[in-house]
């Protein structure tokens, strides 16, 4: 019987155990009586009453902790060891736990005791405070939270309006991230001795503006938007809202990565725009809907010619997400709006817009290491010119360039030098771009 009423199964019971401490009182009682006239008369049998049951269970209720006979030791659960040190106790966990004790009638010398033999044994923290003759329960608060390193208030709300999904964080993780943060500005503001106290209702409006502004996709931000101007809000609505979005958003994306086609295709500086074949279309695309120029111009026409003069016909155009396989740098997918031509193609033309593009979201280095993986038959020092022409920032400064009357012939993948001259005067070395225009002639271009 002892056991039983020790046992952690009764602590857990909403009246923490006063009912059946009543009942055990009333059977004492009984066998009490029962053994004082067993010598003069025959027992009499006794029969509890609802209104005796009911004021036994009133009576059980009022009694606290204090009243028990068989009251526990308050204990944490858990250790304290060292700041951000694996399987210890952290500074909420503890708060908490210290919290609770104080709400079940346990006093603070009590808990105070309690917190100390959690320490870690021989570390100096515990070695400082059983070195102490008195200490009151908040100076340990204070203590502990100088010991966990615990930032303040404002601190915390900075991070928490300046946070955002990092590249390789789940939504969930970033989510439950800024919920971790949000709490902590709270529970920052609570504690004595805060130099400034953020409300609950600030912390949840900080929260649901960074969610809104801080996640990677857009279409689980749009989703979620209408629960994130609500600051009434529940944490268990976002959470189950959000878990509903990135499922479709991941089927949506599995979907896609099941149309997606391996092709090889032509890289070319020279083109403005990118083509592909409207038989290649049929082929390899054939559920893609060919819209019309209209959607794309907004009614203005279009004329295309090749670097001959000769004109290019095209049916319309489609949209299609370009990537390169096996690339790290240029590995992130890129919109491409690309022409469909009546001409036979032998592979789709990929333009200087999308090439541009994917050079301008590395670094120069990053860059020319991995156009000289993409381009294995350039030269190094190839690559480097062509990174760096890709790089270099657009001027609109435009000059015509005069070569000699005898045609110079350059052959594919050739690099030589040409004479030419120009009324413009360069001041320093810089990278330009040679293009042909209706005329055949050379158009200079300073990058």
């Amino acid at each position: 019987m002892s056991r039983y009423l020790y046992s952690e199964k009764l602590e857990e019971k909403l009246d923490q155990g006063s009912e059946v401490l009543t009942e055990v009182k009333a059977k004492l009682r009984g066998l009490n009586l029962d053994t004082v006239g067993s010598s003069t008369q025959e027992p009499t049998p006794q029969v509890q009453t609802a209104a005796t049951v009911s004021s036994s269970r009133k009576t059980g209720e009022n009694n606290n902790w204090g009243n028990l006979p068989w009251k526990k030791d308050f204990k944490i659960a858990g250790q304290i060891g060292e700041p951000g040190q694996k399987d210890r106790l952290s500074f909420a966990s503890l708060a908490r736990q210290i919290e609770a004790g104080v709400k079940k009638g346990f006093s603070h010398d009590d808990v105070t005791e309690a917190v100390i033999k959690a320490i870690v044994p021989g570390s100096r923290l515990r070695n400082y405070l059983e070195g102490r003759t008195t200490i009151s329960l908040p100076e340990l608060r204070s203590l502990l939270r100088a010991h966990f390193q615990e930032k303040e208030a404002t601190t915390l709300f900075q991070e928490l309006s300046t946070a955002f999904q990092g590249p390789k964080e789940t939504a969930h993780s970033f989510v439950l991230r800024t919920l971790d943060l949000r709490q902590k500005v709270v529970f920052a503001s609570q504690e004595a001795g805060a130099g400034v106290i953020y409300t609950y209702e600030q912390a949840q409006k900080m929260f649901l503006h960074t969610v809104s502004t801080g996640l990677q996709s857009d279409y689980v931000r749009q989703q979620l938007q209408p629960l994130l101007t609500q600051e009434a809000t529940t944490d268990e609505a976002l959470l189950e809202a959000l878990t509903v979005f990135v499922g479709q958003e991941a089927e949506r994306a599995m979907k896609l990565k099941k149309s997606k086609v391996h092709t090889t295709a032509l890289w070319d500086t020279g083109a403005q725009v990118s083509l592909v074949s409207e038989e290649w279309v049929k082929q390899h695309l054939p559920q893609t809907l060919v819209r019309p120029m209209e959607d794309l111009l907004d009614s203005e026409g279009l004329r295309l010619n090749t670097a001959t003069g000769t004109p290019i016909g095209f049916q319309g155009w489609i949209e299609v997400k370009f990537q390169i396989p096996n690339a790290t740098l240029t590995g992130d997918e890129i919109i491409v709006p690309m022409l469909v031509t009546e001409e036979i193609l032998e592979t789709p033309i990929i333009g200087y817009n999308v090439i541009e593009e994917m050079a301008q979201r590395g670094s120069m280095k990053s860059t020319q290491k991995q156009f000289c993986k993409l381009l294995p038959q350039m030269s190094y020092p190839q690559v480097n010119k062509l990174v760096n022409m890709l790089q270099t920032v657009d001027s609109e400064e435009m000059s015509t360039v005069k070569t000699k009357r005898n045609s110079v012939k350059v052959m594919a993948g050739e690099t030589i030098i040409v004479r030419c001259t120009t009324h413009r005067r360069a001041h320093e070395e810089v990278t330009t771009l040679f293009e042909p225009d209706e005329n055949h002639q050379l158009s200079f271009q300073r990058a």
